[in-house]
């Protein structure tokens, strides 16, 4: 069973100018525009190009999920991130997902699906050493192997412009499990 390492439900006080601290203890951190909490959900309050909020996990191999409560283009993940302009994303578009490589520019890896994110539609981000696998609800639609960032432990949320986009449920999750002992006793 996974488990959460990162959680945030964004069920906290308003603000236009912090999306604050997760539910498990991480604090936000806007690497590029101005991000904030509106009625229990994250959003970009201001900003310009690509929005990016991101939080330490201290875990490269991971899933990282989120849902958009209010879907809008250019927007999704960003996982191993190094800072504002070097990681990799995920990209809503009217002719489905992207995977994109961003070092000081973006390099388009892979397209999935057939459609934009639509409200409460569910992404997720497998990580893996350097696998990638991004799910939409569920069901997979990219499969890349990318090296690059391959160990970054910072994920977040990315939307292009001070669009309408809200965020919700927010997770990293790792392989859960317990050791069985025996011959204890």
């Amino acid at each position: 069973m996974p488990k959460a390492v990162v959680s945030d439900t964004f069920d906290r006080a308003d603000s236009t100018t912090t999306l604050g601290s997760a539910d498990t203890g991480q604090a936000w951190t806007a690497n590029v525009g101005t991000w904030g909490i509106a009625s229990n959900l994250g959003y970009v309050a201001a900003g310009a190009g690509q929005n990016v909020a991101s939080l330490e996990s201290s875990n490269a191999d991971c899933d990282v999920t989120v849902t958009e409560s209010t879907a809008a283009s250019a927007t999704g993940l960003v996982f191993r991130l190094s800072n504002g302009t070097n990681h990799l994303l995920t990209n809503s578009q009217s002719n489905g997902q992207h995977l994109y490589k961003n070092v000081n520019g973006y390099t388009d890896l892979a397209t999935g699906g057939t459609v934009e994110l639509a409200n409460g539609d569910t992404l997720k981000a497998v990580l893996s050493g350097s696998s990638v696998i991004i799910q939409l609800n569920g069901t997979q639609i990219i499969s890349v192997t990318e090296t690059t960032f391959q160990t970054n432990t910072k994920h977040g949320l990315r939307s292009n412009g001070a669009t309408a986009v809200r965020f919700n449920n927010f997770k990293v999750e790792i392989a859960g499990g317990s050791l069985a002992l025996t011959g204890v006793g």
